[in-house]
């Protein structure tokens, strides 16, 4: 089954967008290891000023138009977007070429960018195509550093660095809860098959029913038997649950400070 990758166009000349899109479903017509399900933004305000609440993948896959006409930029888009998420796709469009450097100034780190003035259809389209075979290259390569689940029948990855937590749902047999940053979601999975699949030294898998990212802790509590991550999020555990984790992770931090 294909990765499924979020693709979100936010292009005020509309006959571009369509040409975007229908260049992304072609695409993923083609590829054998990547699917782009196309979201056109065109409430461009309302896509702005809300986008602390929407839940954003490391694979998602931003266009953006540099002259939005709207009281705000594609710049300044992109910039929240990278407040919220530093490893998403950005592609800039622009008529501008000149506009690299505000953007190397405010840190967005685009994957690339199309000049669309004075450009055919068919170049533009080439362009696109070009970009989307980079990007499935990329996740290929980040594959090996990622875990890849289903929800429902959609397939997902997760780069192993996203990953807060992993705990098996006492409810639902062979089901997983993943969280990230981003989101919490229950995925098809064993805890036991997991733990082996991931193997980087910031994982701790010695508990029964939880896989722990040692680097997304911000505290812990063993008198209220408590975690927090890096997102205020809190996660209860037991009494010996939390007396092994305090001292695997003092081993850890010991490690890595050395």
């Amino acid at each position: 089954m294909k990765n499924l990758i979020n693709a979100f166009i936010i292009e005020d000349e509309q006959p571009h967008a369509e040409i975007i899109k229908e260049s992304m479903l072609i695409f993923s017509k083609n590829s054998l290891l990547i699917e782009f399900d196309v979201h056109l933004i065109k409430d461009y305000l309302y896509f702005y000023e809300n986008l602390n609440t929407f839940s954003f993948l490391n694979t998602d896959v931003f266009i953006i138009d540099i002259h939005l006409h709207s009281t705000f930029t594609g710049i300044q888009v992109a910039q929240k977007i990278r407040a919220l998420n530093t490893k998403a796709t950005i592609i800039f469009i622009t008529g501008d070429a000149s506009k690299g450097i505000e953007i190397i100034n405010n840190r967005i780190y685009p994957l690339s960018y199309i000049v669309k003035q004075s450009t055919s259809n068919l170049f533009f389209q080439e362009e696109i195509y070009s970009l989307l075979k980079k990007i499935e290259q990329n996740i290929t390569t980040n594959e090996a550093n990622s875990l890849t689940v289903y929800s429902g029948s959609t397939k997902r990855l997760f780069h192993f660095s996203e990953i807060y937590y992993i705990a098996s749902v006492k409810s639902q047999k062979n089901k997983v809860e993943i969280k990230t940053q981003q989101q919490q979601i229950i995925c098809k999975g064993k805890i036991s098959e997991l733990k082996r699949k991931l193997n980087a030294p910031y994982f701790y898998t010695e508990l029964n029913s939880l896989i722990i990212n040692f680097d997304h802790i911000q505290s812990y509590n063993q008198k209220e038997q408590t975690l927090t991550f890096s997102d205020q999020t809190e996660l209860l555990l037991g009494a010996k649950m939390i007396q092994k984790f305090s001292h695997a992770f003092l081993s850890y931090v010991k490690r890595s400070s050395v």
